[in-house]
């Protein structure tokens, strides 16, 4: 979805940003299937829930939460996806799954310094440092 639908940026926001949505789904995921040890492991599941639908829903939120902008061809993208779903409990729940997951992971990570992180450069001639942004 993130490729469809986001322009590129900053290669470490970018990078950062992919991280957090596949996070964010992976965490949806494990929690309904739980094959692998969870990043956060706050999250429970009802039995049969779609982990598709929960996919979809985690990369959806927080791409919507990290690009705001390009709100019409995330959601355009996530309608697309969760129609090939059929509509039922297992769905729905996949999609409550996947909503708390994008929560949870943009919680997580709401403090983590990114974008403040300010270091000085020396300019070449003037000797006098110039201040650069990390977006980390």
């Amino acid at each position: 979805i993130m490729q469809a639908t986001v322009a590129p940026s900053n290669p470490f926001v970018q990078g950062r940003n992919a991280a957090i949505v596949e996070v964010a789904a992976f965490e949806a995921v494990n929690t309904i299937i739980g094959d692998y040890k969870p990043y956060l492991g706050t999250l429970t599941a009802r039995p049969g829930a779609s982990p598709d639908a929960a996919a979809i829903v985690a990369a959806h939120d927080t791409l919507l939460a990290l690009y705001p902008a390009n709100a019409f061809q995330i959601d355009t993208s996530e309608a697309a996806s969760l129609a090939a779903i059929p509509d039922g409990q297992s769905k729905t729940d996949g999609i409550a799954v996947g909503a708390a997951a994008a929560i949870a992971i943009l919680t997580h990570r709401a403090n983590d310094g990114q974008m403040r992180l300010l270091i000085t450069r020396q300019a070449p001639t003037l000797g006098t440092g110039v201040p650069h942004r990390l977006h980390l």
